[in-house]
């Protein structure tokens, strides 16, 4: 989805996330919303605040 490869109705993006509807989803509204940045967990310092 990132890197544009699929399709998807994108909700919202900016340089640290992309949330968009799940294509196959059971629920009224379904939205995943994933990083774009991965960094491990045990790495994260105060500076990562976006990343959460």
């Amino acid at each position: 989805m990132v890197s544009g490869e699929r399709q998807a109705e994108i909700i919202y993006e900016d340089d640290f996330i992309l949330a968009f509807y799940g294509l196959h989803f059971c629920a009224p509204v379904h939205a995943l919303v994933i990083p774009k940045i991965i960094k491990n967990v045990m790495d994260l310092t105060t500076t990562d605040e976006h990343c959460i």
